[in-house]
């Protein structure tokens, strides 16, 4: 739950008395426009990143799988070019990577063109994998997390290519099926979207709310003034 969080930053708690007091851990991220590791790989956290100054309050924020953070910014570290001699295999390698990548997708993409004139997998002699009834939550063992997110943005008998670790997948979607909404993974998740939008919801109306009294009483609130006084306390 994010209001016992929001309360304590709210009376001045410092991030690290906020993981000492509630169940909220305590890291530290070295971020870079790109990062997919960690924290970083969840939507919306680059822009929240990209967006945080020094001195900013720290404030809850929303995860796509419903958990919370906070963040603040402890350093700026500027751009260098790191020496040639220490990164020299690993460009070396990184070209070779994309040669091999462009000319597996060439090769894959002959074989899709073929798969669109009646061949089968089977025929053009491709190993076969087949995945059953796959959720969105699912992964494929060998495929990177992409894989199943394109599946998911096709429609039945598309073939594309993904990306895979160090090849190139060919995926067909055979067939579409409804969601089944006995399972008890998909009432979960129904139930959790439910209660997250029931908890924005009420969030959007209590700001509503107080914004308009504000309005109509005539006060202002100095945030930067409250932010110093905080940062007093602490």
């Amino acid at each position: 739950e994010s209001e016992p969080a929001e309360d304590l930053l709210a009376s001045g708690a410092t991030l690290e008395e906020l993981a000492a007091d509630t169940e909220m851990m305590l890291g530290t991220v070295d971020w870079a426009p790109g990062q997919t590791e960690g924290i970083a790989a969840y939507e919306g956290f680059e822009q929240a990143a990209a967006a945080l100054q020094d001195g900013d309050y720290p404030e809850i924020q929303q995860l796509s799988d419903g958990g919370i953070f906070a963040m603040r910014l402890d350093e700026t570290i500027p751009a260098e070019p790191s020496p040639f001699d220490e990164v020299r295999d690993r460009v070396v390698n990184i070209w070779e990577t994309r040669r091999t990548m462009e000319r597996l997708r060439d090769v894959a993409g002959d074989y899709v063109t073929k798969l669109g004139e009646a061949a089968d997998f089977n025929s053009l002699g491709l190993e076969v994998q087949t995945e059953e009834a796959l959720t969105r939550r699912d992964s494929v063992l060998g495929a990177p997390d992409a894989f199943v997110d394109q599946a998911f943005q096709m429609e039945a008998g598309d073939i594309a290519l993904v990306d895979g670790f160090g090849a190139v997948l060919i995926l067909q979607v055979d067939e579409v099926l409804p969601p089944n909404l006995e399972d008890p993974d998909t009432k979960a998740m129904r139930d959790s979207l439910e209660q997250q939008l029931q908890s924005s919801i009420a969030q959007d109306l209590y700001r509503a709310f107080a914004d308009d009294t504000r309005t109509r009483a005539g006060a202002e609130i100095d945030q930067q003034a409250i932010n110093a006084i905080h940062a007093n306390f602490r």
